[in-house]
């Protein structure tokens, strides 16, 4: 966990001489078994790194510019996976620690997370005082810059971020805290810091979510742009007979290289895909260390698209070496990344790059 408690640690610091984090995001991937990987992204905004003439100092500290929302700010990433609630929740624990040192007005919460009996999974954030108090964040930057214009001090705080958001293998809902600051969507809840008042505010997986199901092995002739091609995948019955496929992301990427719907994938933590640019192989392309079929969890992976974190269900095989596997959907990519994915009877499955996605 050394990474992530380092990256807060120094933003930490830094933050007990701008007076708090103008921006400060921290997205978690939760598995149904409780493992998943937290990004952090922290930084400050432009507006104020110039006003205080700090540029130099913070690029030998490695921040780096980025774009959030329309606002330009210079900050740090890091990512980091945890393979239990326990991890998780010292993770967290060290970034509110780190908070804590960093003399801010704002609270940053307690966030637990717990497995429980049934197989679901409860979260608590929980804010011991009010989450920040604007009035007093402005004073300090006007004392801290006194000859900031006034509208640019009200800028400023119109540009802070402090968010949270939880991503998890199966719908989640909530059982206590306020409505304020908190926003549900199928799996993913988002809490806004800048909003929360002071209690508990916790929330609990579907019992449903993660289950094993069977994966049947399928070799598919695809009709890529007229031609045929060979896909291997894995699909999931329905109970009136019918059938949905999974893919495996590279193998997507290696056979539409060469077409508009090109994409390149790297990983960090995350899966991120990059959006008509040239595929990168590594290897892994066209090929399984396993056959036949097999179990599978269903899942909704970190993926994120062009840096936006995008929900896509997903199926997770792994091999007897206990190495996993991540299986798309393969109309969600097509309708994500912009080309169509159809099935007729004469045609069977077919992927049309020129062409947008219409199912």
């Amino acid at each position: 966990m050394k990474k992530i408690f380092a990256l807060v640690l120094a933003v930490a610091m830094l933050c007990v001489l701008f007076t708090g984090c103008m921006y400060d995001e921290v997205e978690a991937n939760i598995r149904a078994a409780g493992s998943g990987t937290v990004q952090v992204t922290a930084g400050f905004s432009k507006e104020l790194v110039d006003a205080l003439k700090m540029q130099q100092e913070l690029t030998e500290e490695g921040f780096t510019p980025f774009t959030k929302n329309g606002v330009e700010y210079y900050g740090v990433d890091a990512s980091e996976e945890f393979a239990s609630p326990e991890e998780f929740n010292e993770i967290f624990a060290g970034i509110s620690d780190a908070a804590g040192e960093a003399e801010t007005s704002a609270d940053t919460g307690t966030v637990v997370l717990m497995r429980n009996s049934d197989g679901t999974l409860t979260l608590s954030v929980i804010v011991r005082s009010q989450t920040a108090d604007t009035k007093e964040m402005a004073a300090a930057l006007t004392e801290a810059a006194p000859t900031l214009e006034p509208s640019m001090i009200t800028a400023m705080m119109q540009g802070m971020v402090m968010r949270y958001t939880f991503q998890f293998a199966g719908p989640v809902t909530q059982v206590s805290g306020g409505k304020k600051g908190v926003t549900i969507s199928g799996n993913t809840v988002t809490v806004d810091l800048l909003q929360l008042s002071t209690g508990t505010y916790q929330f609990t997986t579907a019992p449903a979510s993660g289950v094993h199901d069977t994966a049947h092995q399928r070799s598919q002739t695809v009709e890529l742009d007229g031609r045929k091609v060979q896909l291997d995948t894995y699909a999931l019955r329905f109970a009136n007979g019918g059938e949905t496929n999974y893919v495996k992301l590279r193998d997507l990427a290696s056979i539409l290289s060469a077409t508009p719907a090109r994409f390149n994938i790297t990983w960090d933590g995350a899966i991120n895909v990059a959006n008509h640019v040239a595929y990168v192989p590594n290897g892994s392309e066209m090929k399984t260390p396993f056959s036949g079929d097999r179990t599978c969890v269903k899942t909704t992976p970190v993926t994120k698209v062009d840096g936006v974190l995008t929900a896509l269900d997903a199926i997770v095989l792994t091999d007897d070496n206990g190495g996993a596997y991540t299986y798309y959907k393969l109309r969600d990519v097509g309708e994500v990344l912009g080309f169509n994915v159809g099935w007729t009877a004469a045609r069977g499955i077919y992927i049309e790059t020129d062409r947008p996605y219409v199912g």
